[in-house]
Order: C-alpha cells, then sequence, then structure tokens
C-alpha cells in the first residue's frame, strides 16, 4: 500500500497518520491561545463587573476563527503534497511558525497581565532588540510555572506531530513525484483558513472593549506595525517653527537673580496621591509634607509621557519627548533643542545626576550627556555594600545620601554653583520589600499596592535627609530645589496598571513643591512637567535667547482655564487634554474616547461621552484634534521620523578615514576590523573616553550576536560594556553584509582605576556567551577578543 495522496474521492492510505499529524500540530498553541484569552477576558471582567456568558463567548470567539482558520491552512500545507520529503519540509516550516505564533501570544498575554493593556508591534520589537535590558522585566513577571507550561507546549509542538508518522514494520515510503496533489480539492480549505483568519481581525468588538483586546495576539502585532504618516508642508512647517527651549541664556533685568544653585529631586514612579499632601490619610511622606510648609506646592501637575527617560526630557528641557517607546532622545543630537543643565553649565555651572537604579538601561548614560550633565552616578558605580535591590534594576535611594552630600559639600567649598540631579527608583516595579525603616501597612486590601506605598515612604526618607543636608551645609538659601514626580503608578483603578499606557490621574497627577525662597503657598493649576524649566529659569534670573518655551513661569496664580496636553508612551495610544477642570483622553480608536469633569468626579469614574450627549461628542471629538496634532507635532519636532534613519546612514561609512588608527582583526568569515579612532590625550579617571571602532560586514552576523567591548588594564578583572552599536539603534545581528559601519561609544574610566592605560577590545558573542564569533585574525588580549587600540589614563 502507497503512502501517497493518489486520486479519487476516498482517503488514500496513508493520509490519516498527516491529519493526526496536523492536529497535534494546532492542538498546543491554539489550546494556549484560548486559555490565556479566556483568563484576560476573566480578569477584564472581574474589573468592569460585566461577566455575562454570551459576553465572554464572543470575545474568545476571534481567537477561536484565527486558530481554526489557521489550522485549516496548515492542513492543506501538509496534504497538498504527494512525496513524503516535500510533506516532512512542510511540516517543520509550520512547526516553526506555530512557535512563533505560541511565542507571540505568551509573550501578550505576560504583558497584559502586567499591565491590563494588550502588547502592541513597538513595544514587542523593543523587547526582541533590547532582550538583555528587558530580560530583567520579564523575569520578575513570569513565575516558574509559566515558564514550565510555556516549555511543555513548545515541546507538543516540537515532538507530538512526528509520532503519528513514525515508521511501522513494513511500511514504505511512497515513490512519488514531488508535485501538489488535486490543488481544487484544498482550494475550499484555503478559503475557510482565510476567511477565519480575516473575520479574526475584523469582527467588532463589544461595548465598552477595544480592538485591541478583541483581536488575537498576533493579529494584534500585525495590526500595530507603523506605517507611513504622511505629513503636510504646513505641518511640517509648524513643527520646524514649534517652540524648543533657549539656545542659549542671558540674565534678565526684569527679575534678578535670587538663588545660583539647583537641585532636582525626581521621584520615580510616584503619583500625586501616594503622598501626604495630596492625601492626608496617607502617612507616606511625612518629610514631603513638612517641607510643603515652607515652599509652594501645586495641586494639580500634570506628567507629559508617563515613562522615566520622556519625563526626564520634560521636566529638564522643557519641550515635549517624542511619543514612541524609543529612546530617540539618547541618540546624538536627538533632542531638538538645549535643556537646562547644558544651558547653565555654559554659564560655568558643575552639573552631576546620580541615580539608584543601574546606569545602562535605555542608554540613560546617553541621554545624561545628552541632557548636558558631566558626571553621571548610578548604582554600578556606587558602593552599594549594605543596601538591598528594590526591584529588578535599582537599590535602596539612600544609596544617594552619601555622594549627593559629598557633591554638595565640594561645590560649597569650591563656590562654583551646580545643577544637581537626584533620580529615585526603590519605587518602580516590582515594588520589593527592604528590612531599612520596615513595613506599614498603608493598604490592607492590595499587597502590591501596599509594598509600592512603603517604597514611596523610604523614598521620603531620603528626600528629607538631602534636604537637611542643604541645611547644615548652610546652601538651602542658595539653591531652587524642585521636588516632582516622574509619573504615578495604576493598580487597577480604571482596570490598568504600571504606568506606560495609563491616561487617568493616579499616573499623570504627580506631586510638584517648589522651594524657592518665596512665601509658602499653593498654586492651583493645572501645570505641567513642561513649566519646570521656565519657572527655573525665572528663579535664576535668567531669560532665553535665540528660543522660546511653550511653557510658563510657576507663580501662585495660575491660569486656570490653560489647555495642556499628555500623551501615553507607547505610540497610537492615547493623547489627553486638560483644560481647566475637563480633561479629554482620545484612544485613536482601540476604545472609545472619554471625556470627565474632574472638579465633580476626581476619580474619573462618570465618563461624560458614555450619556450620549451631542454637545459633549462635539467637544470630545474636537478636543481629539487638537490632542492628536499636538502628538504630531511633538514628533516631527524631535525629528524622530526621520532621526534614527539619519543617525544609521551616518555610522555607515565607505571607506576607513585617513586619522583612524588601522587595526587588522578578522571574527571568522562574519566581520572583519578595519580601525580604531579614539584621543591621544590623556582621560581622567572617572571621566570618559570616546572610542568609534570601524567594522566591515563580510556576511549576516548570527541573529543574537551581541557587541562587547573591554576595557583591561595590567589586573586580571576586566571592565565589560555590553552595547549595541549606534546609540542602541543597530544591534549588530542586524548588519548587513557590505556596510562599513562606524560604531562611536563612551567608556567610562572608574575612579580607582590602577594604571595609566586602558587596553580597549571588542568581542562578539550572544548574552550568554554560548554563542562566540572566534577572533581568526588579530592581536587578542583574551580568546576571541581583538585588541582595537590603547587609551592614555591621566589623574
Amino acid at each position: 500500500m502507497k503512502d501517497d495522496d493518489s486520486g479519487g474521492d476516498q482517503p488514500a492510505p496513508g493520509r490519516a497518520p498527516w491529519a493526526r499529524a496536523c492536529v497535534a500540530l494546532v492542538v498546543a498553541p491554539v489550546s494556549s491561545m484560548l486559555v490565556q484569552k479566556g483568563l484576560r477576558v476573566a480578569a477584564s471582567a472581574s474589573h468592569d463587573g460585566n461577566a455575562s456568558f454570551g459576553r465572554c463567548a464572543y470575545l474568545l470567539l476571534p481567537d477561536l476563527l484565527f486558530g481554526a482558520g489557521a489550522a485549516a491552512v496548515s492542513w492543506v500545507a501538509l496534504s497538498a503534497w504527494r512525496a513524503r520529503r516535500s510533506r516532512v519540509v512542510a511540516l517543520i516550516t509550520l512547526q516553526c511558525a506555530w512557535a512563533c505564533v505560541l511565542f507571540a501570544g505568551t509573550a501578550s498575554h505576560r504583558y497584559f497581565l502586567t499591565t491590563h493593556t494588550p502588547l502592541d508591534y513597538p513595544m514587542f520589537w523593543l523587547g526582541v532588540v533590547e532582550l538583555r535590558e528587558r530580560a530583567r522585566v520579564v523575569s520578575s513577571e513570569i513565575p516558574v510555572a509559566s515558564w514550565l507550561v510555556h516549555l511543555a507546549a513548545l515541546l507538543c509542538i516540537a515532538l507530538l506531530p512526528w509520532w503519528p508518522l513514525r515508521r511501522r514494520p513494513g511500511s514504505r515510503a511512497a515513490p512519488s513525484p514531488s508535485r501538489l496533489a488535486r490543488p481544487a480539492a484544498h482550494v475550499g480549505w484555503v478559503a475557510m483558513g482565510v476567511a477565519g483568519v480575516a473575520a479574526s481581525a475584523l469582527l467588532p468588538p463589544p461595548a465598552g472593549v477595544g480592538h485591541d483586546f478583541m483581536r488575537p495576539a498576533v493579529v494584534q502585532l500585525f495590526a500595530t506595525v507603523p506605517r507611513e504618516d504622511p505629513v503636510s508642508a504646513a505641518l511640517l512647517s509648524e513643527a520646524r517653527a514649534a517652540a524648543r527651549g533657549a539656545r542659549s541664556l542671558t540674565a534678565s533685568t526684569d527679575s534678578p537673580p535670587s538663588r545660583p544653585n539647583v537641585l532636582f529631586i525626581l521621584l520615580e514612579s510616584t503619583g500625586a496621591s501616594a503622598t501626604t499632601p495630596y492625601a492626608p490619610s496617607l502617612t507616606t511622606t511625612p518629610a514631603l509634607a513638612r517641607w510643603a510648609e515652607h515652599g509652594t506646592l501645586v495641586e494639580t501637575a500634570y506628567a507629559v509621557v508617563p515613562h522615566t527617560s520622556k519625563a526626564l526630557v520634560a521636566i529638564l528641557c522643557g519641550f515635549p519627548p517624542r511619543v514612541g517607546v524609543r529612546i530617540a532622545e539618547a541618540l546624538p543630537h536627538g533632542l531638538p533643542g538645549r535643556c537646562l543643565p547644558d544651558l547653565l553649565r555654559e554659564r560655568g555651572y558643575a552639573t552631576a545626576f546620580m541615580q539608584s537604579a543601574v546606569g545602562s538601561f535605555e542608554q540613560r548614560g546617553s541621554l545624561v550627556a545628552a541632557l548636558g550633565y558631566d558626571r553621571f552616578e548610578h548604582s554600578e558605580t556606587l558602593p552599594t555594600a549594605g543596601f538591598e535591590r528594590t526591584n529588578y534594576f535599582a537599590y535602596e535611594d539612600d544609596i544617594l545620601r552619601a555622594p549627593a552630600r559629598a557633591f554638595l559639600e565640594a561645590q560649597r567649598d569650591s563656590g562654583q554653583p551646580f545643577v544637581l540631579t537626584l533620580l529615585t527608583g526603590a519605587t518602580h516595579h516590582d515594588y520589593r520589600e527592604v528590612q531599612r525603616y520596615g513595613t506599614e501597612t498603608h493598604d490592607p486590601d492590595d499587597a502590591t499596592r501596599n509594598r509600592w506605598l512603603n517604597a514611596v515612604r523610604r523614598q521620603d526618607h531620603l528626600m528629607g535627609g538631602v534636604l537637611s543636608d542643604l541645611v547644615e551645609l548652610g546652601l538651602l538659601e542658595d539653591t531652587v530645589v524642585v521636588i516632582v514626580g516622574d509619573h504615578g503608578e495604576a493598580f487597577g483603578e480604571h482596570g490598568l496598571r504600571t504606568h506606560d499606557e495609563v491616561p487617568y490621574d493616579e499616573v499623570l497627577h504627580v506631586p510638584l513643591l517648589l522651594l524657592d525662597g518665596r512665601a509658602p503657598g499653593r498654586a492651583r493649576g493645572p501645570v505641567t512637567q513642561l513649566d519646570l524649566v521656565p519657572t527655573v529659569l525665572d528663579r535664576l534670573g535668567l531669560e532665553p535667547i535665540g528660543g522660546r518655551y511653550d511653557g510658563r513661569a510657576i507663580g501662585s496664580v495660575v491660569d486656570a482655564e490653560r489647555r495642556i496636553y499628555a500623551a501615553c508612551y507607547h505610540e497610537l495610544r492615547c493623547a489627553v487634554e486638560i483644560e481647566g477642570h475637563r480633561k479629554r483622553i482620545h484612544r485613536y480608536g482601540t476604545l472609545p474616547d472619554q471625556v470627565f469633569d474632574l472638579a465633580a468626579d476626581p476619580s474619573e469614574h462618570r465618563d461624560l461621552v458614555a450619556t450620549g450627549d451631542p454637545t459633549v461628542l462635539a467637544e470630545a471629538s474636537e478636543a481629539s484634534a487638537r490632542s492628536t496634532r499636538w502628538v504630531r507635532l511633538t514628533t516631527l519636532m524631535s525629528q524622530a521620523t526621520e532621526g534614527i534613519r539619519r543617525a544609521i546612514d551616518a555610522a555607515r561609512v565607505s571607506a576607513l578615514p585617513a586619522d583612524a588608527h588601522v587595526v587588522t582583526g578578522r571574527f571568522g568569515d562574519t566581520i572583519r576590523v578595519l580601525g580604531s579612532r579614539y584621543p591621544s590625550a590623556p582621560t581622567h579617571r572617572d571621566g570618559f573616553v570616546e572610542f568609534t571602532v570601524y567594522y566591515e560586514v563580510l556576511r549576516a552576523p548570527p541573529s543574537a550576536i551581541r557587541l562587547i567591548q573591554t576595557g583591561r588594564g595590567r589586573g586580571p578583572a576586566p571592565i565589560r560594556f555590553t552595547h549595541t552599536p549606534v546609540n542602541g539603534l543597530y544591534p549588530a545581528a542586524l548588519w548587513r553584509p557590505g556596510e562599513i559601519i562606524a560604531d562611536t561609544f563612551r567608556l567610562r574610566v572608574p575612579r580607582r582605576h590602577p594604571d595609566d592605560f586602558m587596553d580597549v577590545g571588542v568581542a562578539f558573542h550572544t548574552a550568554d556567551g554560548s554563542t562566540r564569533l572566534p577572533l581568526t585574525e588579530g592581536e587578542g588580549r583574551e580568546p576571541d577578543e581583538l585588541f582595537v587600540g590603547r587609551v592614555p589614563i591621566g589623574p
């Protein structure tokens, strides 16, 4: 009997095993899709209070249609071939495809459980490109049981389909030629499969549910791939003329300077509702409450984009950051204007930025340098002995107290004015408990939120200690102090968690206190983070030259009817307009737009759009047009549409420059190193050396390969820097054959570096070191590490 699909209406002998193989192939991923969607539906229903059987079944329907449609196409792909070898190739291809479906579905599911928002393509791709950085987040959120379930599903995809195909005694493969069998018989299956997949993307969601939640996870990723957005000449012209801050500063004749120094204390993931001055029933921030009696407390201050790297731009630059998951502001010339530290440095200020988190996350070092800071301290450079980790990337905020005091003392003794910025980190997700200061009960009903509120309380100890140091050192009277949250944190108040995609006040409303020597009091607002640079310049007696700010200096009287804007961190997820007590949220079609009256409904639970009032509907429509226009102008102003492409193009060169040092090096048949360029003058300890290496790509690098830089002295312990080329935009795994890449990076020389030189080397390997590109030519200091230059080190 032949194992093929020879003609006739009856199934040919040998066809049944392939049918069983197809079922075995799809059962695990489709089951996983349905179970995960069911859990998401249950989580959503528990918050919305709408758990009717019909509604829940309808929400599962798109995933069922996608699974059935994809299974039908899979069956055609297997059964349409006569020869066993062709079917085996088709089966292996389908296994890879279904494994990708499983991976995307699981990633989307875990992301939803953490944030209660569906995963989109930009965030998914960012996680893939920056896998090592995001691994900390992923590992903190996925329990061991979930890893085991996912592994079991992968094993089912990999192994189960082959069980029905195992050879039995006396069976033999058909010698038929490899050509399509009965193509007409499969047209119906293909049509049904395509129809099922298409229907899964097009089914309208029920009221109150967004298309992004309704669609299957894989379809959602494809549906959110960024598309070209045509820009009108008028909009582009307006963006080019938009306010982007000063080119330089000059002394103001109207307001003489009162205080020369500036201290920013930026409160990570701290919303106004988590602090005592804004929520008197809480005892989380007694120090902030005490100091509020001596300064200006702004009652309604708002974040611009609720993500730390973006908030740094808004707070410290005075112009809005680019809306989107890429930190384009960390690129060379990625900022559309100059930031406050850079402007003040030009006037002789010492500038320093200190944070309790790691320095590598989201190219923070590059961003801090772009903002204008000469000194950057973080948990990898600060002493951490005796301090606990508070989350997956930060230590206790108290690690900042001693170095901040040392900096303040040095500036007091030198008489040099300063800009010091302290960024806390202990309040960031995943809110681990630590021993210092104990644990109190602030929210008995939500253990996770209670851990966060305790982190806010511990953060308050640092803030109070730093202000006490200012008083003790005699610097408070000469310092403008700005204490502000970068954004808040959500714990299901509106069915959402964390902060990136939350347009409600638990995230956007941030604490803001000014200690500037003026009479204590309160400013009603609304105020935005974009007002802080104009405010500080006003207190310093400075005014901009060659530019302007959209923000306004904060005084005791604030225009209550002004319009301010905010947006979600992810592209095309939300845009917000606040005008007086009116708050309008646009959701780009993923959810219905909303309008809230914050005076009558401060908790934002009575959506006025839902009433159907034609006046409110018109109000929402007009506000949506304004807020989305603001987002587009912000994106165009930041040069993000072309900036990334220009940065990568600028890194592609035609040949090694004449002034570069020639280096002979080769990593197998994949990458050749042509040369390097670095300064000949000694670099001082605790400083940065800029180093450029020129790589010629001979063939496409392996998919998970990473570029590693190493700094070595005479001692055995090297300093390793994992680096994503072209400022994080062009990973080595994406390099193309024929290119010559000029990759520039900055190496920090440790403060206690023992030698008068640092040997710089480069290597290529995966994050776990399991795969390496072999060094086949050139001088190596260690196996598979190429020596590219010796940097002189000064005192």
